[in-house]
């Protein structure tokens, strides 16, 4: 029996999560040297504010501007933040820098149900892979969900014409 329950336990653990068009990790992913926070408001596309006050940059992506002059499918990526991030508790994931020079949390963000937000962004076409060194962790699968994203016409690829950084 107690093998069993073991078996159980490792499976549903290894089991990805799935989300339809979304980008999930394996479960036993999810809590993985985590910092839990609560998410009070979107900023735009790819920055928020937890209710402790910090304010978190999403690693690894950008969003198009929607202050300061809104950019071609801006509100779009916005919203689409604010649909996944508002009034959730999420994991965040440092790579190797701490902050940027506003003073932000760059980290990768996990919904509990262990959706990976900056891959989901990038991979829906709200968001373009952004890489600043030495912060590269998850950068090839980045590349490869915005690849894909690029060849089916996803979101901003379609709507505003973007093309790959060089």
């Amino acid at each position: 029996m107690k093998g069993c329950l073991l078996g159980l336990v490792a499976f549903l653990l290894l089991s990805p999560v799935a989300h339809a068009d979304t980008v999930a990790l394996p479960l036993v992913a999810k809590y993985a040297g985590r910092d839990w926070v609560t998410v009070a408001h979107v900023t735009d596309g790819d920055t928020f504010k937890t209710t402790a006050g910090e304010r978190v940059r999403l690693l690894a992506v950008d969003t198009p501007e929607v202050f300061f002059g809104t950019q071609c499918f801006g509100p779009e990526a916005s919203a689409r933040a604010t649909e996944l991030l508002t009034g959730q508790v999420v994991g965040l994931e440092r790579d190797t820098s701490d902050t940027d020079r506003y003073g932000r949390l760059l980290r990768h963000v996990y919904l509990v149900d262990g959706l990976w937000v900056n891959g989901t962004l990038v991979a829906e076409g709200f968001a373009r892979v952004t890489i600043y060194p030495p912060d590269r962790r998850h950068e090839d699968l980045l590349r490869t969900l915005e690849a894909q994203a690029k060849a089916t016409g996803a979101g901003g690829w379609s709507a505003c014409g973007w093309s790959l950084d060089p």
